[in-house]
């Protein structure tokens, strides 16, 4: 037995591991299965990630080289689309591309396809949805938007279920200690498109002075998740932006362009007091280690996720970042959110345990 695996779309974007290894990991230990493939437009993949050269079954395939792409899915059993955002990402056209592409060649080749943790909700999407209503046997996505949008096409197949990367973190102990903010914003957000990059550098730079003055924090850490392969990705930039502004603060400012693999990249959140960010991973590895977290509105599927778990007093709107009042008022409830982050912690583990072994199944 053969699987394909598509979506793993970038080499830049160490967090996306983090919904690719647990599942490898799992089909890994199938002994029915002898070979994984994974599609990627990037042929040096496995050297820039060590995470991946401990899995022995698994074979990357070139975007490039189609006739083997094709041959690879052909003699799989099952192909498992886990794209999260990549097909409806507007602000990086090359993913679409790359990510409709195989999303099209699955179809053509009528292969059996399982959607896995994705966001489907842009209006784009619609017709791919149509086009491979008789090759996808299962859907699971993030949001209720999303939700919404595939039970128009199969109804009895689509699920709102917890994103399987919580699956990485499931021998992560839950650590409380740390002595700075932790930073990680996304520099793309529709929500902020109308205002100035310098302009928005300046807000976030005051809204951080503010975290630090009133929870006594004295240090900044900035993480990147993420980076490209020659050049610097451009939260990084944004990052740094911010970090002029910082000048003269007194505040200890850092920054990091990367981790050298994604487990020392979820450590440096284990340093944090508080974690500010606008990227879902951002949430994610601050309920790992059960740290108290702000987001700025970048995308539905945060808001989602906040509501969902009855934390959206948390959550930032681009008109509250200014808003100090507002801002003293929820870090003053930051005792509240602990109370509820171990209980919320344990929910979503459990569930995205459950999502990754119902999709395992599939493959029977």
């Amino acid at each position: 037995m053969k699987v394909s695996i598509i979506g793993f779309y970038s080499s830049s974007r160490k967090a996306e591991l983090t919904m690719f290894i647990p599942f490898i990991r799992k089909l890994e230990e199938n002994k029915k299965i002898k070979e994984i493939f994974i599609s990627t437009p990037f042929p040096y993949l496995e050297t820039r990630y060590k995470e991946l050269r401990e899995f022995k079954k698994l074979r990357i395939i070139n975007l490039f080289n189609f006739s083997r792409l094709v041959r690879s899915m052909l003699h799989s059993n099952i192909v498992f689309g886990i794209f999260g955002d990549a097909l409806t990402n507007r602000h990086n056209l090359f993913s679409q591309f790359y990510n409709y592409s195989l999303f099209l060649l699955t179809v053509f080749l009528k292969k059996k396809l399982a959607l896995v943790s994705n966001t489907l909700f842009m209006p784009a999407f619609p017709n791919l949805l149509k086009l491979g209503e008789k090759n996808i046997i299962y859907c699971s996505v993030r949001d209720d938007k999303s939700l919404f949008l595939s039970k128009k096409f199969f109804p009895n197949k689509c699920k709102l279920m917890e994103d399987i990367s919580f699956n990485f973190f499931k021998n992560v102990s839950p650590k409380r200690e740390g002595k700075k903010l932790i930073v990680c914003l996304r520099n793309n957000s529709d929500k902020i498109a109308k205002i100035k990059r310098s302009e928005y550098s300046k807000i976030l730079a005051r809204l951080i002075s503010r975290i630090c003055f009133l929870l006594n924090l004295r240090e900044v850490l900035f993480l990147a998740l993420d980076f490209g392969v020659r050049k610097v990705g451009m939260d990084y930039l944004l990052h740094e932006e911010i970090k002029k502004e910082l000048n003269g603060s007194g505040l200890i400012v850092n920054s990091r362009k990367c981790a050298p693999d994604v487990h020392s990249l979820i450590k440096e959140f284990e340093k944090g007091s508080i974690i500010l960010t606008s990227r879902f991973h951002g949430i994610v590895f601050s309920l790992c280690f059960e740290k108290p977290f702000l987001v700025i509105d970048n995308d539905y599927k945060t808001l989602y996720f906040m509501k969902a778990h009855n934390i959206e007093n948390f959550f930032l709107q681009p008109k509250d970042v200014l808003d100090e009042k507002k801002i003293d008022v929820i870090l003053k409830s930051i005792p509240t959110l602990n109370k509820k982050l171990k209980k919320i912690r344990k929910k979503i583990f459990r569930e995205s345990k459950a999502h990754l072994n119902e999709v395992l199944n599939l493959i029977y």
